[in-house]
């Protein structure tokens, strides 16, 4: 860029004009779009976006906002993806959540072709992707986690499971309940301890109830011990 240019653009405030512009964007997209608008000297170019800017105004004047909502920046995540990185929920939802804007977004300006044909031209070129929008919902849940619905596979893995701590938690509460052992224990309760289900144990017993210590309390008065019986069923 030429230094008259420079000083012209100078003159004219234009980077202060773009960052008023970008104060108005709804995404941060569009925020780094409106601060990289290039100056444009062509007549017929010029033309053509003043129409486009005169359509959105009437949009802004006589309907509701576009649908930004939801839309956000995918670039690195999807980014990730093609390199063969793992995806983790909160990196997947935003990408369902920003297709979903996409198939609203063109769905607003469809309804908006008559009156507003050029930004609706923009609108046409947005590739919508219905079907792995669909996917990555019915993956992902609110909550940022990974539904059971995500693959059979997953779904079965994870009914086995709950199956096997059932049956887990019922061994021990037949333990914990068994008259033979209640002088083995600090207190009649199933907890956790390194993702395992244990039983507390006063530290005077320890040898003599068989199993696996896995961690034991602050003053060492009791241990949290994985009965041999359900060893088997924990892994």
């Amino acid at each position: 860029m030429t230094s008259q240019r420079l000083n012209m653009l100078k003159t004219l405030e234009y980077p202060k004009i773009l960052s008023i512009l970008s104060g108005h964007a709804a995404t941060s997209l569009g925020k780094e779009a409106a601060l990289s608008l290039a100056f444009e000297n062509h007549f017929a170019a010029v033309k053509e976006l003043l129409l486009e800017t005169g359509e959105a105004f009437s949009i802004l004047n006589i309907a509701a906002a576009p649908p930004f909502g939801g839309m956000s920046d995918v670039t690195a995540n999807v980014r990730k993806s093609m390199l063969g990185g793992v995806l983790e929920p909160e990196d997947i939802a935003p990408i369902g959540h920003s297709l979903h804007s996409m198939s609203r977004m063109k769905d607003f300006f469809s309804h908006m072709k008559e009156s507003s044909p050029l930004l609706n031209a923009r609108a046409v070129r947005l590739v919508i992707m219905q079907r792995l929008e669909e996917e990555i919902q019915g993956a992902i849940s609110p909550n940022m986690t990974v539904s059971d619905d995500a693959s059979p596979e997953l779904a079965r893995i994870r009914r086995e499971i709950r199956t096997n701590q059932a049956r887990v938690k019922e061994k021990l509460e037949n333990i914990l309940n068994n008259s033979q052992y209640q002088k083995y224990f600090q207190d009649q309760l199933v907890t956790m301890r390194q993702d395992r289900y244990v039983i507390p144990v006063k530290q005077e017993w320890r040898n003599h109830f068989p199993g696996i210590v896995h961690d034991q309390s602050g003053s060492g008065a009791t241990v949290f011990i994985e009965p041999l019986s359900v060893v088997e069923v924990n892994n």
